[in-house]
C-alpha cells in the first residue's frame, strides 16, 4: 500500500485544511446529490409519514427527511447487533459519514488507525432517547444506543482513533464551535487531525 505522511506540515501553525466532506440530507444521499437538487431547484421538503407520523414528537407535517434512514452495516463497523438495533439513526449516520469524509479526503479509513485524531460532534435533540429509554420492552441497550454523549466515542471506536473524543450539546451554531475547536487543537499540535 501507499505510505502517506498526513502530518508533514505540523510546524506551520496555519496548516489546517478541511480536506473531506460528507453528509446525508433531505432527499439527497450525499453532498453531490444535494448540490444537484439545489441547482435544479428541487423542493426537498416532503409531507409523508416516512419517519414519523404527523403529531409524533410535535413534528410538523412538512419536513426534510433522508430517503433511506437505516442501512447500517453493524458487522462492518464492529457494532453488536442488539446495540445496533437500539442505536439512534443519528449515531449510525455519524459513523457512516465519518468514513465517507475520510475517503473524500483521499485516504483509506485504515490510514487513521491508532492516530492522535480528535472526534468532535454536536447534537441537541435525539428522538430515540425518548422512545428507547421509555420503551416498555427493555433491551439493556436503550441508553447506550442513544446517548448523545457517546456519539463521538462510537466514531472513535469504529476507526480506532486515539485522540480526544467528545460531544457538544448545542444547536445549529455548535458546528462552527466544533470546527474552531478542531482547528485550534490541530494548529497547536494537540492532535494531528480531526473529524467534526
Amino acid at each position: 500500500g501507499r505510505k502517506i505522511d498526513l502530518y508533514s506540515n505540523m510546524d506551520n501553525k496555519y496548516g489546517v485544511v478541511i480536506s473531506g466532506i460528507a453528509g446525508k440530507f433531505p432527499e439527497s444521499e450525499n453532498v453531490d446529490e444535494l448540490k444537484k437538487n439545489l441547482f435544479d431547484k428541487i423542493n426537498m421538503i416532503t409531507v409523508d409519514g416516512r419517519h414519523w407520523q404527523r403529531g409524533d414528537l410535535e413534528v410538523p407535517a412538512a419536513i426534510g427527511k433522508v430517503k433511506v434512514a437505516d442501512r447500517f452495516d453493524s458487522i462492518f463497523f464492529g457494532v453488536h447487533k442488539q446495540l445496533s438495533t437500539n442505536m439512534s439513526g443519528e449515531t449510525k449516520n455519524c459513523i457512516e459519514r465519518s468514513y465517507e469524509a475520510i475517503i473524500d479526503a483521499g485516504f483509506h479509513p485504515k490510514e487513521l488507525n491508532n492516530t492522535n485524531s480528535a472526534v468532535i460532534m454536536v447534537s441537541n435533540l435525539n428522538e430515540m432517547e425518548i422512545t428507547n429509554t421509555l420503551s416498555i420492552s427493555r433491551s439493556g441497550y436503550g441508553v447506550l444506543g442513544c446517548s448523545r454523549t457517546m456519539k463521538a466515542n462510537r466514531v472513535s471506536y469504529a476507526l480506532n482513533l486515539k485522540g480526544p473524543s467528545f460531544s457538544i450539546d448545542g444547536s445549529f451554531t455548535g458546528g462552527m464551535q466544533a470546527l474552531e475547536m478542531a482547528k485550534t487543537m490541530i494548529s497547536n499540535g494537540h492532535v494531528r487531525s480531526a473529524l467534526v
